[in-house]
């Protein structure tokens, strides 16, 4: 029976040549490599945060978008947000935690929410050397004599050597 099934898929490809040069296309379509700048980013957002900052019962929302640097292994997944091995991407728990920890301890309630929003960043960079990139959108609400809603954003770009030293204002 195989060797009939054989002799008959011969006959068959032999009669329809565009098949068979169709299968040899894909093959060597599937051998070409492709080569394509990637990146690989994430977000999320912490909404409504008691910051304390600038006055007494602040709060704000954070947006963050960050991006990979270099290539990724998949890391576990990890309810509780471990630390991970910095050869695997940062579970976003983590990352989430650093930052409602250093808005919580931040030292100068009364600083500019620019620099705020660089400390935090720089921060987040120092701690997770597999984020290349990182995006802060900080969402100040309307407050007193300032009675317009409005948002600051940072952006903070690791240094083509993975050594250089993040420097802020601080």
């Amino acid at each position: 029976m195989k060797t009939f099934l054989s002799v008959c898929a011969i006959l068959f490809l032999c009669a329809n040549p565009a098949i068979t040069q169709s299968a040899n296309h894909v093959a060597n379509k599937q051998s070409q490599s492709v080569q394509v700048d990637s990146s690989i980013r994430f977000s999320f957002d912490i909404n409504d945060l008691i910051t304390n900052h600038q006055f007494k019962g602040q709060k704000n929302s954070f947006h963050v978008l960050y991006e990979y640097a270099g290539l990724l292994k998949g890391g576990e997944f990890d309810p509780q947000g471990h630390k991970v091995a910095v050869e695997t991407f940062p579970y976003f728990q983590s990352v989430r935690g650093e930052i409602v920890n250093f808005v919580q301890n931040y030292p100068d309630a009364d600083d500019f929410y620019e620099l705020f929003g660089e400390d935090i960043c720089a921060d987040i960079m120092r701690a997770f050397p597999q984020i290349k990139r990182i995006e802060l959108t900080i969402d100040v609400p309307a407050f007193a004599a300032v009675n317009i809603d409005r948002r600051i954003t940072v952006v903070l770009t690791r240094k083509s050597s993975s050594k250089a030293k993040l420097q802020t204002h601080r």
